[in-house]
């Protein structure tokens, strides 16, 4: 069995605020990632994906920081490494795919001289016409044709897909080993969607990469991803391959994810959505943080601490007291 490229063990990322107190963003979060794999962080908004991203990058904002745990990058943990260290990580090891790229994107620089940034810091021995050709050859990989008009716009110049393909093309550039795609489809169609899917499918196999593909899509899941975590108020819930989880999911929460949306391979009828809210990050319970919205819960649940991850399968694990049966669901 190959070593992880890619490993977090036990991650706590907080946010100390002034008017809330202590916002726990990330509660012992662990997984790792092989060469050549897609793992899908899936669970709602505010559920922590975003952050157990940004935390592997170490750019978690003000006053976010990492207040416990480890994150190894073959081996090395990035925990408490030097800056200049981590600024040769991040783009040339680890890059990372933003959710909102036009955001992401310096609206006062046009598109060539923010990717030309991103090769000088990598590639500053390059001319800058090798700088130049490798920027065009980058737009052409994910399928931009017309590189020298691409590369003198500005991003209010670009559709929100072009946005998104400049994003994925800064961050495919050094070919790094671990590619974080934080919502790489969302406001995109189903066309682009495919063919950005189909880009990172294609670095995956050609270069071995290993993908945290972030989305709240279970379609895109069951498509691209080998294993699934499941994040539920800071914790993973549950981590199993993605037959496993989509056929026989154990935690009430993935059940209920997979409920909500709809399948073609069964008809049960109309969806049923999750009720209520997740727990208030600032006043986590002690007993399973799911038990106000789960649908059956115990008296071991109410008056038991957070349950934690069990083995409840060959390949899967849940945070449940009772998991799910196939007869149960």
């Amino acid at each position: 069995m190959t070593n992880p490229v890619l490993e977090v063990d036990d991650l706590y990322t907080h946010f100390f605020t002034r008017e809330r107190g202590v916002v726990k963003a990330i509660n012992g979060v662990s997984f790792s990632l092989n060469a050549g794999e897609i793992v899908a962080l899936v669970g709602e908004s505010g559920s922590g994906k975003t952050v157990t991203a940004l935390s592997i990058l170490n750019i978690v904002p003000f006053p976010g920081r990492i207040f416990q745990g480890s994150i190894k990058y073959r081996g090395e943990d990035l925990v408490g490494v030097d800056e200049e260290k981590l600024r040769y990580i991040r783009g040339e090891e680890i890059a990372m795919i933003f959710q909102d790229p036009l955001a992401a994107l310096n609206p006062v620089m046009n598109v060539g001289d923010q990717i030309l940034e991103v090769i000088g810091a990598h590639r500053g021995h390059l001319s800058n016409e090798e700088k130049w050709e490798m920027a065009s050859e980058a737009i052409k990989k994910v399928g931009l044709s017309d590189p020298e008009r691409i590369l003198t716009s500005f991003p209010f110049q670009l559709s929100g897909g072009m946005a998104q393909r400049i994003m994925l093309a800064i961050g495919l550039m050094m070919e790094p080993a671990v590619l974080i795609a934080d919502e790489p489809t969302s406001a995109l169609d189903v066309t682009l969607q495919a063919e950005i899917m189909e880009h990172l499918r294609s670095l995956k196999e050609l270069h071995d990469t290993a993908v945290l593909l972030i989305t709240h899509d279970m379609g895109l899941v069951a498509q691209m991803a080998d294993h699934v975590l499941v994040m539920y108020a800071g914790s993973v819930v549950e981590s199993g391959d993605v037959d496993t989880i989509f056929r026989r999911p154990a935690h009430p929460y993935t059940w209920a994810l997979l409920q909500s949306v709809p399948r073609l391979d069964s008809d049960e009828g109309p969806l049923r959505p999750l009720p209520g809210s997740p727990p208030d990050l600032t006043d986590l319970p002690d007993e399973c943080p799911f038990i106000s919205r789960c649908h059956r819960p115990s008296m071991t649940c109410r008056t038991s601490p957070r349950p934690a991850l069990k083995q409840v399968g060959a390949d899967q694990v849940a945070a449940c007291y009772h998991p799910l049966e196939p007869l149960d669901q």
